[in-house]
């Protein structure tokens, strides 16, 4: 099937992010970098996309621009860990990775002339052949490049499914079997939400020349896609050893835009996107494969079947939330997780009627530091992985891309201010769409949101004690509803 999706590169920037430079958001060439040297500063300004009115943030942050962040060390545990996202030779690869020996199979057994076939059939019979010396690794997925005769150059991107395991062969990665459908569904979901999102804004996403969904010579579905040329944040990063500000403000300020963008997309229902029979801008919803947003359409009814999908899964049954133990002190580590889901889910059924109706935003599943291409002068070339977007509440929308700066298990000091940046810029380019997502983000709703979102903490036991607290500074008398005076008591006693 041929999936052709145009991308319209409207954001560009005049100089390369240097020590000193003016960020501004004018309205015929949406967001540019100017230079404007000065000995000990950079102004940091925006401007209103449909007033053309420039106005400073109301934070200073020129004094932010000038710093390099240096990256922090990793931790010696994982110094050896394997660099994800980065072209490397099969041969270097772990043995015990089901992706090594899946693309052995493919080059030992000529799997890949399926692809090099699919691809040259969508070219109308332009040769090409695939490069297997050097690819991408991820648990999931692996891309290799396919090169053709006239010297453009696709990816295939390959979902690989586990090797059968045995006494002799524990591989880790790759789809178990019984999971193919769900892996399946995800790749429809992006596929759709990349055409999508190409046809109704200006977001810059690869072009999905074909795919294959099912069980095929290949071994494992796959999306035939353009090669982005560039670097994502995370080897900008390593290479160069750390990030300038000035480069932190302009990132920021590029994906303010492009959030705005894609959160002013709304649906009725909290799914995700498939294709619709005719192909055009009314997408069809489906429900999530795994449970989560099953059919639901106000956002208590999201909120719970969300927290469900988290809590079923650590055999917690329902009846023990319906009436958990009384004391947190002295309870071992399975009582205390039926004390902190009730907590939870009381939390939920007590405030979320508060929360915003929709129509609801759309929502990238994952913008870090992997998914996120730049060219040669900082621009945003590409946002990747789009598997399993989704639409979400407005109050656990994140409208500061707070991945972007964050290292998996490395503090990284002297980026507090980066939150505050990344909500002032969006704030400034947000379309005028009501409900506003700045102001329900600013507001107790929106941080309630964010802190009950069972994708944004790892597990109850260690957040409850942090719950407890924002319910008491914020919602004061409805706090008794949820949890009573003296588990509360006991549960931040033990934070402390």
């Amino acid at each position: 099937m041929l999936v052709d999706v145009d991308v319209d590169h409207r954001s560009s920037y005049s100089t390369f992010f240097g020590r000193s430079c003016k960020l501004t958001h004018c309205s015929s060439t949406p967001l540019q970098i100017a230079s404007q040297s000065t000995q000990h500063s950079t102004r940091v300004a925006f401007m209103y996309p449909r007033m053309g009115e420039s106005k400073s943030l109301p934070i200073d942050f020129e004094q932010y621009a000038d710093v390099f962040y240096p990256l922090p060390p990793l931790p010696s545990f994982l110094r050896d860990h394997l660099d994800f996202g980065s072209w490397k030779a099969p041969d270097g690869l772990p043995d015990n990775w089901a992706m090594k020996h899946f693309i052995s199979k493919c080059a030992n057994e000529n799997r890949f002339k399926f692809l090099e076939n699919h691809a040259s059939t969508l070219r109308r019979e332009i040769p090409c052949s695939s490069v297997l010396n050097k690819v991408v690794a991820w648990r999931k997925h692996v891309i290799l490049k396919l090169a053709f005769e006239d010297g453009v150059i696709w990816v295939a991107r390959i979902m690989f499914p586990r090797c059968n395991q045995d006494e002799n062969h524990k591989c880790l990665g790759g789809y178990l079997e019984e999971n193919f459908r769900d892996r399946v569904a995800g790749i429809e979901c992006e596929i759709a939400t990349l055409q999508y999102v190409a046809e109704a804004t200006s977001v810059p996403g690869p072009k999905v020349f074909g795919y294959n969904p099912g069980i095929n010579q290949v071994g494992g579905p796959y999306m035939l896609m353009e090669m982005i040329d560039g670097e994502t944040i995370a080897q900008r990063i390593k290479w160069r050893g750390g990030i300038w500000g000035s480069e932190v403000q302009a990132i920021l300020a590029q994906m303010a835009r492009y959030l705005s963008q894609i959160s002013s997309l709304r649906f009725n229902s909290f799914r995700r996107l498939v294709f619709s029979e005719d192909r055009n801008l009314n997408p069809r919803l489906e429900s999530f494969p795994s449970g989560t947003a099953r059919s639901c359409t106000t956002p208590s009814a999201y909120l719970m079947d969300a927290l469900d999908t988290r809590i079923r899964p650590q055999d917690v049954k329902g009846f023990l939330l319906a009436k958990p133990l009384g004391h947190w002190t002295g309870a071992d580590y399975y009582k205390k997780k039926i004390i902190a889901a009730s907590i939870y889910l009381r939390a939920a059924t007590v405030l979320t009627p508060e929360f915003t109706a929709g129509p609801f935003p759309l929502q990238h599943p994952d913008l870090n530091q992997q998914n996120i291409v730049l060219d040669a002068n900082g621009n945003i070339k590409a946002i990747l992985d789009w598997e399993n977007a989704k639409v979400v509440q407005f109050e656990s929308y994140d409208i500061r891309s707070r991945l972007l700066l964050k290292q998996w298990l490395q503090v990284w000091e002297g980026l507090d201010w980066v939150d505050d940046f990344a909500y002032l810029a969006f704030q400034k380019v947000e379309f005028d769409k009501a409900p506003k997502l700045s102001s329900i983000h600013a507001s107790r709703i929106g941080e309630l949101g964010r802190k009950l979102d069972p994708l944004a903490f790892l597990g109850f036991v260690g957040n409850v004690g942090e719950l407890i607290a924002f319910l008491n500074e914020r919602f004061g008398d409805q706090v008794e509803a949820i949890v009573s005076k003296s588990l509360a008591d006991e549960i931040i006693g033990a934070r402390l």
